[in-house]
């Protein structure tokens, strides 16, 4: 009997709600029912991006941030059983990852010891209240309390779904930030964050002096403009480039302090936006080289998904940088590269419920599997 779940997700691009429902049997066999986005509105995602740059805000702020998260996420959703026809009943869960107010992967000292944690906010029982579905959320800190990083959650899906007893296939993903997968048939999994993908190119074009927009559309801008090597090779000392596997980012490291470095370096704007983009296309390139140590086979596979795979500028650059492999977007594949994520916490909130491990501890460096999250249930 197939059974139906709803994923959330807000990335570290911010730029609003995606949401999917599934339906998958006892097979494994999944099915998309509908995935769509529900777009923050610029008062929103101004007040989201500062809450995130200024960590030691007022403990009153994240508490109610969190509460008017939940509720809007629970508007969300109760807009999408009303459009499709859903009766609340015959959804057995909510997965929701919520937003990231703070990622500490390598830990800070505290009460004389030396912890790591993570919070992301977006109340799962207020969600709950307002829908009347249980919901799962907290997917992070089940692996990180045994020593992993707590991501990247994505290689759940992409073993998942993408796995292949032939073909090698790197799943990379250009949200906020880049992570990818290694699925090797004859090898180790290997997935991390390999830096920022979309983010600072967002937060330059949402400075443009005459008309600022939430995104470098298509990439045309980058491809005005021309890359400044001197600046971007300064940007390619950042230490967590040289840092070795298993390793996550976010905003901590690539927000808005790392675009200052674009939008005090005297360049164009065009130029600021391409020099940002080669960085993407770098990190990504660099990354997928080392871990395949130069040996490329013929079938190798890039399946791109995320907001960066309708940035031609980055996806054309991507092909020209790794001749030797395939680089496809997921919908290729037959499934929406937009919905990837909101997929991936509908899973892992089935794996939950199902009481099935969500972590890959190959890749987060956790000592053992986990049970990912925690149920949020008021009736």
């Amino acid at each position: 009997m197939r059974e139906r779940y709803i994923g959330l997700m807000s990335g570290t691009s911010m730029d609003g709600i995606d949401l999917a429902s599934i339906l998958i049997d006892e097979t494994d066999a999944m099915e998309v029912e509908a995935h769509f986005s529900a777009p923050f509105s610029a008062e929103v995602r101004a007040e989201l991006l500062d809450l995130i740059a200024r960590p030691q805000i007022a403990p009153g702020r994240v508490i109610a941030t969190a509460t008017a998260l939940g509720e809007l996420y629970a508007e969300v959703i109760n807009q999408f059983l009303a459009e499709h026809g859903i009766d609340r009943a015959d959804v057995r869960a909510i997965g929701k990852h919520g937003i990231t107010w703070y990622h500490l992967p390598d830990g800070e000292t505290a009460l004389g010891r030396h912890c790591a944690g993570t919070c992301q906010i977006g109340d799962p029982f207020v969600t709950a209240a307002h829908t009347g579905i249980p919901v799962i959320s907290d997917f992070r800190r089940a692996d990180m309390a045994l020593g992993g990083q707590g991501a990247p959650l994505a290689a759940y899906f992409d073993r998942f779904l993408f796995a292949h007893a032939e073909e090698r296939r790197i799943m990379l993903n250009l949200g906020g930030i880049a992570n990818f997968t290694l699925l090797d048939p004859g090898g180790p999994m290997t997935a991390f964050d390999t830096g920022p993908a979309n983010m600072i190119i967002d937060s330059i074009m949402s400075r443009h002096p005459t008309e600022p927009t939430a995104y470098d559309a298509g990439g045309r801008t980058a491809a005005r403009g021309k890359v400044d090597r001197q600046l971007l090779d300064d940007c390619l000392k950042h230490p967590y480039f040289q840092r070795k596997p298993p390793k996550t980012t976010g905003r901590e490291d690539f927000g808005e302090h790392y675009t200052q470095r674009f939008l005090q370096s005297g360049l164009s704007f065009d130029d600021m936006v391409a020099t940002a983009t080669a960085l993407t296309v770098e990190t990504v390139t660099d990354a997928v080289v080392e871990t395949l140590n130069g040996e490329f086979r013929t079938g190798d596979t890039v399946i791109v998904s995320g907001g960066g795979v309708h940035n031609q500028t980055i996806m054309k650059a991507l092909a020209e940088n790794l001749p030797r492999v395939r680089v496809a977007p997921m919908n290729a594949y037959g499934l929406d590269p937009d919905a990837k994520e909101a997929v991936l916490t509908a899973l892992l909130a089935r794996a939950y419920v199902h009481r099935l491990p969500g972590n890959v501890p190959e890749v987060t460096g956790a000592s053992g599997q986990a049970i990912l999250g925690s149920e949020a249930r008021v009736i």
